[in-house]
């Protein structure tokens, strides 16, 4: 089966799946099957589904992880603010001063920049850094590498 992004594309991109089923509904219209969506059919449209690669199809996801994974990682910020904040008051005064000089340097950037470009030049990058592995497109198209 084929997928294609309207009814009007003409870039028309083959489906994942070599086993019998397929994301992609096909057709002349060239859509997706119930409960998927995106390029080539591999968004779950569903709440709490994901798009399992090996089987073309979505699954629910585990339940439960989402809480301990978040006090993992606030429990681990805590402990390396503590750790930050003894590093810096055992510290002695030319290495606060070597430190200060760093910030300075780094806010006259920002400063000269404008925060706002900092902030869409940073979220650009992790935006495009993260397209081929969010939908899994191997190769990435083109026009998105040169990017």
């Amino acid at each position: 089966e084929y997928w294609r992004i309207s009814s009007t594309s003409l870039d028309v991109r083959k489906c994942r799946g070599d086993t019998a089923y397929t994301p992609c509904a096909g057709g002349a219209a060239a859509s997706c099957a119930d409960h998927h969506g995106g390029p080539k059919c591999e968004v779950c449209t569903t709440e709490g589904y994901y798009f399992d690669k090996a089987d073309a199809a979505c699954k629910q996801c585990p339940e439960g992880a989402m809480p301990v994974i978040i006090g993992i990682v606030g429990l681990f910020s805590v402990i390396s603010a503590i750790s930050l904040l003894r590093f810096l008051l055992s510290t002695r005064i030319h290495q606060f001063k070597r430190i200060g000089a760093a910030a300075r340097l780094i806010t006259r950037a920002v400063v000269r920049l404008g925060p706002s470009k900092v902030k869409l030049a940073v979220t650009f990058y992790q935006v495009t850094s993260a397209i081929p592995k969010t939908f899994d497109i191997d190769p990435l198209p083109s026009d998105f590498a040169e990017v």
